[in-house]
């Protein structure tokens, strides 16, 4: 609580903070909150995910190289939005190779202070630049001069700390008079994190590439054993200031999605996913010819949803005569309905339907438009069909064109529609590596849809609860008690300070947070910015550690979380009651979950 009252956000409400910078709190943009709070936590160990819509931050690969583009693409990257994305210095000294010692004693290249050269068959010069890249004027000027059994054993590099766990952000300038490579990378084997093969051209060209530190990261390497002469200048290396969740296997990363929608097809009902029945065809893309009594038009949506969960659909609808709308659930030998019968127009008409679950068992929603034994249209024509979880959240479209999404993956309508992780429950998880807080106060706040009750799940995790002491969980469901959430925060006692709320069955979206301090044995947890329970048990001593933090599992290897993530927000203090509700209140404007 200290450190937000030295930056003067204490008792005062963030809502005057931002008023000070012309802001209204409840309206203002996220830059403006995190600028605050920011200026509030210097030098706090903190994470922001809280603008999972930003498609800026997300990448498809753990070194930052393929930006995410769209929906329904891996992310093996988030930056970290609590630093802004800011810069540390400049870890690169001599980066332009200005400083140079002098000619090696075999005559066949130059040493330059701070660099380091392993060459047996090629010539590193010291060089003025001609064409100068951004105002360098020195270079790197490598000739090969014959090809080696082993080219590696040709390459130039500077010992550099890299962090474990760090994102780094690698600058520099090449060229090149032939058709050449360099391979650049952060270790001596050419097997780092970064292990990037360059494309050289015949003019100066910047690169930039992000990688993540690891155990065995030592420096920056340029291998140059190729032919021709290649030139390098401009190195930078600096710290993306924050903690990155990031994972380096492919098939362990989750997908951003920001589909809602449970229909295919939408407009096109002549498209997969919808079936016919008792003499139904559809004539042109939507268009349906219903000759028979009985007949129908069909789609499901598979789900496995409790009892009182609440499916609900529209449909836009044109044509004469009566049709019968019907949202239902079959499965497990029990078939439940609710049909509205609609009188069409020939101005294309919306139409909402919806079905709550009264048995419990395997269920599966599904969509119909049906002529009864009352009906008298034969020909309808049907556009703009949704089917969806009636607690999807608030404020979202009316309908979310969806197409032929096993064969073009993302193809529907996302505008408008807040973004999220999605997480398979089965091996999908992130991991920001080697956090420090060096403090006894965590806030960790999440806007979450949970999608299963079926097993244990750890939705964030620091540290291992059944290995290691002085660490948080943010979890559901408990297995053993059923529809619920957890927050477990400990010091030197296991298991000593746990908040369990119950009466939240799956699927559900909340706006979780968890409030633990060790030394004043503080355990809060609240729901959609109300404090719903509260533990004062013994937690122990000391602060929270140096643990890896994982989203989505514990330790990447159990408890597999089964859901959406649309926003996290995680700070090693325990911040004033405002700024609590004004994060809480961010968090479910982006994701849109409770009114």
């Amino acid at each position: 609580m200290r450190q937000w009252a030295e930056a003067g956000i204490n008792d005062t409400e963030l809502t005057t903070a931002l008023e000070r910078q012309g802001y209204t709190s409840k309206e203002s943009t996220p830059e403006a909150l995190w600028e605050a709070v920011y200026r509030g936590r210097t030098g706090i160990e903190s994470m922001s995910l809280d603008r999972m819509y930003d498609e800026g931050r997300l990448y498809q690969d753990a070194n930052g190289t393929t930006p995410v583009t769209g929906v329904e693409q891996p992310v093996g990257l988030m930056l970290d939005g609590s630093q802004r994305q800011r810069l540390g210095p400049e870890l690169m000294t001599n980066g332009d190779f200005s400083e140079f010692v002098g000619t090696t004693d075999d005559g066949q290249g130059d040493t330059f202070t701070d660099w380091n050269l392993r060459n047996e068959t090629g010539d590193c010069r010291y060089e003025s630049v001609t064409d100068s890249p951004q105002g360098n004027s020195k270079s790197l000027r490598y000739v090969h001069l014959a090809l080696p059994d082993y080219h590696y054993h040709h390459k130039i590099w500077r010992s550099v700390a890299i962090g474990r766990g760090k994102l780094y952000k690698l600058e520099f300038w090449c060229k090149s008079d032939t058709t050449t490579s360099i391979t650049v990378t952060d270790d001596a084997n050419s097997q780092g994190s970064l292990t990037k093969k360059v494309s050289v051209k015949s003019s100066w060209e910047k690169n930039i590439y992000y990688f993540t530190g690891h155990e065995n990261s030592e420096g920056i390497h340029f291998f140059l054993g190729e032919n021709g002469t290649k030139h390098i200048t401009g190195v930078s290396l600096k710290e993306i200031l924050g903690n990155h969740p990031h994972q380096p296997t492919a098939m362990n990363r989750p997908v951003v999605s920001a589909r809602v929608n449970g229909l295919k097809n939408t407009e096109d009902l002549s498209a997969r996913g919808w079936t016919e029945g008792e003499g139904a065809t559809v004539t042109g893309t939507n268009v349906l010819n219903l000759p028979n009594v009985g007949s129908r038009i069909t789609q499901a949506w598979a789900t496995n949803a409790p009892a009182g969960t609440k499916g609900r659909g529209s449909i836009v609808l044109s044509g004469t005569g009566t049709v019968v709308l019907k949202v239902a659930r079959a499965g497990g030998g029990v078939y439940e309905d609710t049909t509205t019968q609609v009188d069409l127009t020939s101005t294309p008409t919306r139409y909402d339907v919806e079905h709550t679950i009264v048995n419990e068992g395997q269920v599966g929603f599904y969509l119909q438009i049906i002529r009864s034994s009352i009906s008298t249209a034969t020909e309808v024509t049907a556009t703009k069909a949704d089917l969806r979880y009636a607690n999807d959240g608030v404020d979202l479209p009316a309908y979310q064109r969806v197409g032929d999404v096993d064969a073009i993956p993302g193809d529907y309508d996302s505008h408008n529609f807040p973004m999220y992780l999605a997480f398979n429950g089965t091996n999908q998880y992130l991991k920001v590596t080697g956090m420090q807080p060096k403090v006894d106060e965590v806030f960790v706040s999440a806007a979450a849809r949970k999608e299963s009750d079926e097993s244990n799940a750890a939705l964030i995790e620091y540290g291992d609860m059944n290995i290691t002491g002085n660490m948080f969980q943010l979890g559901s469901p408990i297995e053993s008690i059923g529809d619920s959430y957890r927050f477990y925060s400990k010091g030197t006692i296991g298991r000593s300070c746990e908040t369990y709320l119950t009466e939240y069955p799956a699927p559900i979206s909340n706006i979780v947070t968890g409030i633990g301090n060790i030394s004043e044995d503080i355990c809060l947890f609240r729901v959609n910015g109300v404090q719903k329970d509260e533990n004062t048990i013994n937690q122990g001593t000391g602060n929270y550690g140096n643990h890896d933090l994982y989203i989505g599992s514990r330790a990447g290897t159990a408890l597999f979380y089964t859901g959406r993530l649309y926003g996290l927000v995680l700070v090693f203090d325990n911040p004033p009651d405002d700024v609590v509700a004004t994060i809480e209140h961010t968090l479910n404007r982006n994701a849109k979950i409770h009114a």
